[in-house]
């Protein structure tokens, strides 16, 4: 009887257990197929840039891409993981703002939450560098090095406003160095400040590349 009495209650389990359907998993992620970059976008090393992918096709309940991660074009046709770009974005954003790594210029692409989820083959390039000169003939003996070169902006009411550190620790005897522009400014009129006795240059431009 006893045993009778047990096969009976789990019967009754069973038959409750069979009768309930199973509830729908949250997606909590999301790998997306990248719209730009594209075969013609350029990124310039240490500029703002966008990954954009179509929201509309986000699964409802998908919350976050896992990560976004840059890949360089191999010539023998594989790919090599390079670093990071963002981790845990907004699915729902179709967007994700990202700096540019300092990297070798060369033919990358992006892949996003999974593999083969990747974007279009772009190029990445270096960073636009230009060279500051001055007259080496008239300096005097035993002078020291130059402590750094600043940009300034070229205010048209007289005053400039700092921008950026250029260059430091210079030898004045070597006549000249090269600077990397700054990507992140605004194009427009600036001039350069020598701080070894508050030396300025002529006024010039810089413009969007």
């Amino acid at each position: 009887m006893l045993a009778q009495a047990v096969f009976s209650a789990l019967l009754t389990v069973l038959s409750i257990y069979s009768g309930v359907t199973a509830l729908p998993q949250k997606r909590d992620i999301y790998a997306p197929s990248p719209i730009l970059p594209d075969s013609g976008s350029i990124w310039t090393i240490g500029t703002l840039q966008v990954v954009t992918w179509d929201a509309s096709t986000v699964p409802d309940g998908t919350e976050t891409i896992p990560w976004i991660d840059l890949y360089e074009t191999s010539p023998y046709g594989s790919a090599e993981y390079v670093t990071t770009l963002a981790q845990n974005v907004d699915a729902h954003a179709g967007q994700a703002g990202i700096v540019t790594p300092d990297v070798a210029p060369g033919s990358y692409f992006v892949m996003a939450g999974a593999w083969g989820q990747s974007s279009e083959h772009f190029e990445i390039v270096a960073s636009p560098q230009e060279t500051i000169s001055w007259d080496t003939s008239n300096l005097p003996d035993h002078v020291g090095r130059i402590p750094q070169f600043e940009l300034w902006t070229a205010a048209s009411y007289g005053d400039g406003i700092y921008v950026a550190t250029l260059a430091t620790d210079i030898d004045p005897a070597l006549g000249d160095v090269i600077i990397t522009v700054p990507t992140d400014i605004t194009p427009g009129t600036y001039f350069v400040v020598v701080i070894f006795g508050d030396n300025t240059g002529y006024e010039f431009q810089i413009v969007a590349a």
